[in-house]
Parts: structure tokens; sequence; C-alpha cells
């Protein structure tokens, strides 16, 4: 029998190299004033693909295995824009061309999600990196002059800890991307 503290709180992503993440972050210090909030922790940036919620360890080895029979391309995509949710207030940094390969790989993560019995946030994937949450100042949206061209080879199943401070966001398991030969 299972007890509530065997769940984990789960979710699919892409992360950035900790070189990308660099760069990230000093595009996010340049653009985005002190005053609005800290930065969020370099090894928690990444791009939410599908999030999961608290799975049991049953529903977790059901994804794992749908995950891991997933067959889609390398992602390459062009970080162009800063941008800002007021309602949580979280500034954010996005793309303004979502890549086919990024959204087919969106699509076959929440039908497989789907196949295990979770039900996943319906609303349109939205392609971002969290800068700054819980800010203390708007943040106008812009397009940044130098954009950062970013690639990805692997995804990930990711899990959230509360941890002093907020959370981390740790690597649970990885998957590779197939590279795109065929031009």
């Amino acid at each position: 029998m299972q007890n509530g503290n065997d769940r984990q709180r789960l979710f699919f992503a892409l992360c950035p190299t900790e070189a990308a993440r660099g760069e990230l972050l000093a595009i996010a210090r340049r653009e985005i004033s002190a005053a609005a909030g800290p930065l969020v922790e370099s090894a928690n940036l990444h791009i939410t693909l599908a999030f999961l919620g608290d799975l049991a360890p049953g529903q977790r080895r059901c994804v794992a295995q749908f995950a891991a029979g997933i067959r889609a391309e390398t992602i390459a995509l062009t970080v162009d824009c800063i941008s800002y949710w007021c309602g949580p207030g979280v500034a954010w940094a996005g793309a303004s061309q979502s890549p086919g390969s990024l959204r087919r790989l969106v699509k076959q993560l929440r039908a497989g999600v789907s196949e295990c019995g979770i039900d996943i946030d319906p609303r349109p994937f939205e392609l971002h990196l969290t800068l700054v949450r819980k800010t203390r100042q708007p943040i106008q949206p812009l397009v940044l002059r130098e954009p950062l061209s970013l690639s990805f080879d692997r995804f990930c199943l990711m899990v959230s800890r509360h941890a002093p401070g907020g959370v981390c966001y740790e690597t649970v398991e990885s998957w590779p991307l197939q590279s795109n030969e065929s031009a």
C-alpha cells in the first residue's frame, strides 16, 4: 500500500547547458531591474514541456516507460524576448518562434501522459524560461538586441522539491533526442 510520502511532484522539461544558463542569467541581469526581485537559481532554469503533478511510483514508472519510447528530433530555438505574467508576477525569457520539433515533442508527451491516466493542464504550451518569481514590480516586455541560440539533445523527467528559500529541481531520468540529418 502506498502512502502520500511516496508521491513526487514531476514534470518533463528541456534543460539548458550550464553555459547557456549562465548566458540567460547574464541577459536577465542586463535587462531586468534588480528591484524586480531575485533571479531564479541557475540550476532551476528549464523549459517545462508537461507538468505532471504529484505522481505515485506506478504512475512515474508509466510515464518513464512511454518517454523511453519517444523518438523526437533535437530542438534548436532562439530566445529573443523577455516578458511578464502579471497574475503570478513572473518575468520570463521566451522565443517568438516555437520550433516544430518542440511542438511535436510536447504533443507526444501529452498523449503519453494521458495514456497513463494522468490529467494535465489543458492550456496550450507556452515556451518560457522563468527568470524571476513573485516580482516586486512589473517588467516591461522587450525584444532582445542579441538573441541567444539554444539547442537541446535530451529531454528530462524532473522532480520539484521544497528547499529553504524556494524550490529546487532535479533530473530523475533523461532521454536522447535524435539529430535531424535528413536535410
